[in-house]
């Protein structure tokens, strides 16, 4: 299908300069968002030092039993069998026409270099499988657990449950039920980033990040709790180290549609395992807003604001405003 792409920026100046205050554009009706706390919750047990968990003997869960949100509000999101677009195939769409993309000499892709099993997802449903790649390591998730290798495929940790990072800390984040990991890694700061979400029946629910201590993803973390305003739902993270605007974006699917949710959080701190300042969260935005993550040595030109692309499929009501454009 062809997507029609809508390209933007934050508008916001000074978020998080370490030493100016935060200004948020004037012109603009999300220029004063709301201040979510985050909390510091310590640092973790390095991980190659916490139990495994016995996937044989771990009965299944299956997160739509605990989705909080009545299905006329999501328009079906989370509903098995239920799925969004028209899925008709678009024959001027190349990407769309597998002997054009895959086959033959015109092969589009890289063949595999290493080829190993990673979690199964037999353990979860769905298992929203997750995994970020560094230099000598490669970090896998689903929702309920989540395991280290090294580029070679030997596992050197776990597998490990997601919320055990928190255990003992007293946070939300160490509570039973967890969901819709994000691994990140932070090429500037040479760190791991990552997040879950914690559904806490006294609590609602809140976003746990988890930020290593050191370039080795088998090691400790600092942990902390963002204390959500709606469901953080299908979180997605990009990482923004400009010295203006030094943040990491959560995108997030709150419900009810057209109130998809930003969050800016403060990376500087993040990353020094100190009490960060409030999270800011810009809401109201009509479609869900996926947040670019620098990578490679040449950095954002100075100043720049974080930058967010999102689309719109056409003939489909769940994107708001609707378009006839596919």
């Amino acid at each position: 299908m062809r997507r029609e792409l809508l390209v933007g920026s934050v508008l916001v100046t000074g978020l998080f300069a370490a030493s100016q205050p935060v200004a948020m554009a004037s012109n603009d009706s999300r220029a004063n968002p709301n201040l979510v706390e985050m909390v510091f919750h310590g640092t973790s047990e390095a991980v190659r030092y916490l139990p495994a968990m016995d996937l044989a003997g771990q009965p299944k869960r299956v997160f739509f039993e605990v989705d909080r949100e009545p299905p006329s509000d999501r328009a079906g999101v989370h509903e098995p069998e239920i799925g969004h677009g028209p899925h008709a195939l678009r024959i001027d769409d190349p990407l769309a026409l597998e002997s054009q993309l895959w086959s033959g000499s015109g092969s589009q892709s890289p063949g595999l270099s290493v080829d190993f099993d990673g979690l199964p997802s037999t353990i979860v449903g769905p298992p929203d499988s997750e995994g970020a790649v560094g230099p000598d390591h490669y970090f896998q998730a689903v929702n309920v657990a989540f395991r280290i290798f090294d580029k070679q495929g030997t596992s050197l940790t776990g597998p490990t449950p997601t919320n055990a990072l928190w255990a003992g800390t007293g946070s939300h984040c160490a509570s039973d039920i967890y969901a819709d990991p994000i691994i990140v890694y932070d090429e500037a700061a040479d760190r791991w980033v990552l997040t879950h979400l914690a559904f806490v029946s006294s609590a609602g629910l809140v976003g746990c990040m988890a930020v290593s201590r050191s370039p080795d993803p088998t090691g400790d973390y600092f942990l902390y709790e963002l204390e959500t305003v709606g469901l953080p739902d299908s979180p997605k993270v990009g990482v923004w180290p400009d010295t203006v605007h030094n943040a990491y974006f959560i995108s997030t699917n709150p419900g009810p549609l057209g109130t998809f949710d930003v969050y800016a959080v403060d990376r500087q701190s993040l990353l020094a395992g100190a009490e960060p300042r409030p999270a800011q969260m810009f809401t109201g935005n009509p479609n869900f807003m996926m947040p670019a993550d620098l990578d490679g040595s040449r950095p954002a030109p100075a100043g720049s604001p974080g930058i967010f692309y999102t689309f719109r499929d056409g003939g489909e009501d769940y994107f708001i405003p609707g378009t006839p454009v596919d």
